[in-house]
């Protein structure tokens, strides 16, 4: 009696992290020259980049509280706190941009030894972000200065970069992702006997790493740099020499 038992099997670099998919009943799928093949063996790598630039915008959070018997109270003091300070930002400069942040109140408590809660006040809180383009950020000391003033019990500066400066340097960290990318799946590739034919499918992961701060005073806060960071995973088909034997090739995949 003759049992035939067919095997699929799936190759792993553990350096790369790649891996090449090998198909029941073939020693060796072979890549056409004049198509992508979609049931090829194929090669899952991926690469990352990141570069840093300058920041060129900031954000100032600023937030007033206000604590009182009555919650309505609480509230409309800490209002005309919030008012006052975006009044003398209007005044200073009328094309600073402000928005409203978190607004709250909270109902505060004392706890007592036995368990029991004692009620203390009601403390509203309202945050107002001020947004700076860098021609506008030497107006950044006098405006926490504002805030200060006004009654400000905590402030954070955000430094970021804007939607231009973003879309400049793109394409370059993309550009050096795909490179690492590339260079990973040429070196496993070559190790299997085969080569790199064409791409299957690109994914790209964006993102960029701002920078907080937080201070009194906007002479301790400097603007820095801002890593922008790119991942992208890319699989790639492999071309094969048919010349690859069973045996040579199985070793080539167990030495890597």
């Amino acid at each position: 009696m003759k049992i035939f038992v067919f095997i699929t099997l799936i190759f792993f670099s553990s350096t790369l992290g790649t891996k090449l998919e090998r198909h029941p009943k073939q020693e060796l799928h072979i890549h056409p020259d004049d198509k992508c093949c979609p049931t090829c063996a194929t090669l899952d790598v991926s690469g990352s980049a990141t570069i840093s630039v300058a920041s060129d915008v900031a954000q100032l959070s600023s937030t007033f509280c206000t604590k009182d018997q009555s919650a309505e109270t609480a509230q409309t003091n800490n209002e005309i706190k919030v008012n006052a300070f975006i009044a003398k930002v209007k005044n200073l400069n009328p094309a600073v941009a402000q928005s409203s942040g978190d607004v709250s109140i909270v109902t505060e408590y004392i706890y007592n030894p036995d368990g029991t809660t004692t009620f203390l006040d009601f403390k509203a809180c309202h945050t107002i972000n001020t947004d700076l383009l860098m021609t506008q950020t030497n107006l950044l000391g006098t405006i926490m200065d504002f805030a200060n003033q006004s009654g400000a019990v905590s402030q954070y500066v955000n430094w970021s970069i804007s939607q231009i400066t973003y879309e400049q340097n793109r394409t370059d960290v993309i550009k050096k992702a795909v490179r690492e990318a590339r260079a990973k799946a040429d070196a496993a590739a070559k190790k299997l006997g085969c080569s790199i034919d064409c791409v299957k499918t690109v994914n790209i992961n964006d993102g960029y790493t701002p920078i907080y701060s937080k201070a009194a005073r906007a002479e301790a806060i400097l603007p820095g740099q801002v890593d922008i960071n790119k991942t992208v995973s890319i699989t790639y088909v492999l071309k094969c020499s048919q010349k690859e034997k069973r045996k040579d090739y199985y070793d080539k995949v167990q030495d890597y």
